[in-house]
């Protein structure tokens, strides 16, 4: 019982569980939901980080937990951008592409790029793409970049 508690815990604490299809398919608000919850849990936000040794490294990302957490905290903004279908990878590989603002602009320029979290189309394999994601890419957008 434990264990089944656990998982239904994990399960709706990433909003997401209730919003796949039957094939195992999110939507694309179940898909914004895990990237928001994702982004907050790994430190990206304001709100209080997740255990250190439970961060998930992004690819190109060779620091200690120490130096993962004060570069990314309140680097981006809590609430997604937008999003498109689709993931990096092979052949267009099928899944979610959302994207998030910045907190901070490098100067006076107007912004142009943000953050992007990949996931397969179930969900799995969630990472924060090490490269720019142009916001005029995106397929839906959800909201303006706060100033």
């Amino acid at each position: 019982m434990p264990r089944l508690r656990a998982v239904l815990v994990a399960c709706f604490s990433v909003a997401g569980c209730a919003h796949a299809s039957a094939n195992g398919r999110l939507s694309a608000s179940a898909a914004v939901a895990r990237a928001e919850e994702f982004i907050r849990v790994n430190g990206y936000t304001k709100a209080p980080l997740s255990p250190l040794h439970e961060l998930t490294p992004e690819s190109l990302e060779f620091w200690g937990p120490d130096e993962m957490a004060t570069h990314r905290h309140d680097s981006l903004q809590p609430q997604a951008y937008g999003y498109a279908k689709g993931r990096r990878g092979p052949n267009g590989a099928t899944g979610w592409t959302v994207v998030f603002c910045p907190t901070r602009s490098d100067g006076d320029e107007k912004r142009a790029t943000g953050r992007a979290v990949t996931m397969n189309e179930d969900g799995a394999n969630m990472r924060v793409e090490h490269v720019d994601f142009f916001l005029d890419a995106v397929d839906k957008r959800l909201r303006r970049c706060a100033e």
